[in-house]
């Protein structure tokens, strides 16, 4: 998802994790999830609202990442990047289970799997191509 991969990529404060919180997710964390998770099944219609702005900048990420490559698409929401990018082999990680379960949906031709990329079993748990 768009909206996830801008906060991850900007620089916050740390944060205690919060208690009661199995998964030692700060404050913060916990609410970006429960609102992608809510709203994920209405991405689209969100991507389509600012379709100009999403187009120019679909436009920069195929000029950086050229069809053909293999792509590890790290908070990849619903797939729309992956999709855009038209990889070989396109594989992608949120942290929302909604959001991998529409992409999978729309996208049957990439590879999504649950997991949170802050920590480092999630990446262990995925394979790399064999060749």
């Amino acid at each position: 998802m768009r909206t996830q991969r801008l906060c991850f990529a900007k620089v916050c404060r740390i944060e205690s994790p919060i208690r009661g919180n199995s998964r030692g997710w700060s404050a913060r964390k916990v609410k970006i999830h429960e609102l992608v998770e809510r709203l994920a099944p209405e991405r689209d219609a969100w991507l389509s609202r600012s379709a100009f702005f999403h187009h120019g900048d679909y436009g920069y990420f195929r000029f950086l990442v050229p069809p053909g490559l293999r792509v590890l698409d790290l908070g990849c929401g619903i797939g729309d990047l992956l999709a855009v990018l038209r990889p070989a082999r396109g594989v992608g990680i949120d942290f929302s289970k909604r959001a991998t379960q529409c992409a999978r949906a729309a996208h049957l031709q990439f590879g999504f799997h649950v997991g949170d990329i802050e920590n480092p079993q999630t990446c262990a748990q995925i394979k790399g191509p064999s060749t």
